[in-house]
């Protein structure tokens, strides 16, 4: 593929992505909990998906599993399939709504890894708001 094209592929990829995850907050607003759990991680895979656009299968899986960004990806895949499973067969929306969060938090700091010392700054940040020495 040209590097248009893959551009263009990440692009409507990743806006797929998040409008299907802003129809499942809409949909967690009307109380169905379940078209939540399953909108809401599909938006995910879809948004995660954008960028095999632009690497390619065998190398984005490569990269996730790296040492700086396993945990991150760990978390992630985890909580996602804790959101659709807890939806589905629970039907507790505050725990799905802790999931999103941490879901979030998850995907924040694994794409931080790809921005050099966007990590370093993000956790200088904190420590400093928090008044914890560095």
């Amino acid at each position: 593929m040209s590097y248009k094209t893959r551009l263009t592929g990440f692009f409507s990829c990743f806006a797929c992505g998040i409008v299907i995850s802003v129809l499942s907050i809409f949909l967690m607003s009307l109380g169905n909990i379940v078209g939540f759990a399953i909108f809401y991680t599909l938006g995910n895979i879809v948004a995660m998906s954008s960028t095999l656009f632009l690497m390619g299968p065998k190398k984005q899986c490569g990269m996730m599993w790296k040492k700086d960004r396993a945990v991150a990806t760990s978390v992630y895949l985890v909580t996602m399939i804790l959101t659709l499973v807890i939806g589905i067969a629970t039907n507790k929306k505050l725990a799905c709504i802790i999931l999103l969060v941490i879901q979030s938090l998850a995907a924040t700091w694994y794409s931080l890894s790809y921005i050099p010392f966007a990590r370093q700054a993000v956790t200088a940040c904190c420590k400093e708001s928090t008044g914890v020495s560095v």
